[in-house]
């Protein structure tokens, strides 16, 4: 963990919840399903609908762990969670829709403690 920064660890978390997000489907319990996107699978707003006829946008936001030993800038960053330029007035329905924050903090591993893992610390849904 020593050669990355937090900025890093955001890039690849991001790709592997890209990656999961076709299968957090597959738990019915939760009520999510992808949304058609109107730009195609990738580009489309929101990520998801949801049973309770909400609409679903998710941002991940990275919590800084100061155990780990990394690479850290020079300044301290602020947690954010941007949107991106597919979220506009134009295709926003404030009565559906709603966005799903999950703040994630690198932890060592429950069953390794060598290993690293990204762990969901707090989720919060915002209309």
């Amino acid at each position: 963990m020593q050669a990355f920064e937090p900025s890093q660890i955001g890039a690849i978390v991001g790709a592997l919840m890209d990656a999961l997000i076709p299968h957090l489907t597959d738990i019915p319990q939760i009520g999510l399903h992808k949304h058609a996107g109107i730009l195609g699978d990738r580009e489309g707003y929101p990520d998801y609908s949801h049973d309770s006829s909400l609409r679903i946008e998710l941002k991940l936001i990275y919590i800084d762990n100061p155990e780990l030993e990394m690479k850290r800038p020079p300044t301290k960053r602020e947690p954010s969670a941007r949107l991106t330029q597919k979220v506009t007035i134009k295709n926003v329905v404030p009565a559906t829709d709603a966005m799903l924050l999950i703040a994630y903090q690198l932890k060592p591993h429950t069953d390794n403690p060598l290993a690293i893992t990204p762990t969901i610390v707090d989720l919060e849904v915002f209309s």
